[in-house]
């Protein structure tokens, strides 16, 4: 089941957008698009700060949906078609937990509504992996390439610090950080600068244990509020 749903939210639209940067682009035009698109495909944590353990593990699919300013010029001079009301980013995560409160992740999303792809990973330390009446908290890196868009390379890097604490078989969790967005454009019809941009992020969201099966929500805002949902299984 989960295979076919991989498959299903994967596929690409037949009418779906490409990144084809027109010669209207302005250099401002193309750091706002920079920034919309790295803080929509930048890595999100979607987990609370406890560590999954030795032996833990989870796999699911994870479905964001990211609210871009789809009727400003630098969306319409940025794709060749029309850009979405919602940019809809469904991924495949997987998590493993490793000795001393380390996990690590990573990510993959065909973005099929602008013929993308997003590949990305990730670094958890439990600093206080929590207790029966403590919070765990945890530091994070990642990092994310946005791939097959052939006028734009688009990177981003991530720091973050969470808390969280659980109640029975609810944990809600909160966290800030910060985002880089590196990105450069590839087309024969501009010639602008690399993007260098930092971005303050703020997250807060809530998992639910239905014994191995795990559903998390959660929203971001950085620049643009993103809204995730994550059905996984782990132990």
């Amino acid at each position: 089941m989960i295979a076919a749903a991989a498959l299903f939210l994967l596929s690409a639209p037949a009418d779906a957008a490409s990144v084809q940067l027109s010669a209207g682009l302005t250099q401002q035009g193309f750091e706002d698009f920079s920034r919309e698109m790295g803080v929509a495909t930048s890595y999100l944590t979607v987990t609370p700060a406890a560590p999954l353990g030795l032996l833990g593990f989870n796999a699911g699919l994870e479905t964001t949906l990211v609210d871009i300013r789809e009727d400003r010029s630098f969306w319409k001079s940025a794709l060749k078609g029309d850009a979405p009301n919602y940019l809809f980013v469904p991924k495949l995560r997987v998590q493993k937990g490793l000795p001393g409160g380390v996990d690590v992740g990573a990510v993959y999303s065909r973005i099929s509504q602008i013929d993308t792809t997003l590949v990305g990973g990730e670094v958890k330390w439990a600093v206080l992996p929590g207790g029966a009446v403590t919070p765990a908290v945890a530091v994070r890196g990642s990092y994310t390439k946005l791939s097959g868009a052939n006028d734009v390379d688009l990177q981003t890097y991530g720091a973050d610090i969470s808390i969280s604490k659980g109640f029975v078989f609810v944990t809600p969790y909160a966290g800030i950080g910060q985002v880089w967005i590196r990105g450069e454009e590839n087309s024969p019809l501009v010639a602008l600068k690399p993007t260098r941009i930092s971005q303050v992020k703020s997250y807060a969201g809530v998992k639910v244990d239905f014994l191995i099966v795990h559903l998390v929500a959660e929203v971001q805002y950085a620049e643009i509020p993103v809204y995730t949902t994550r059905l996984n299984v782990g132990f």
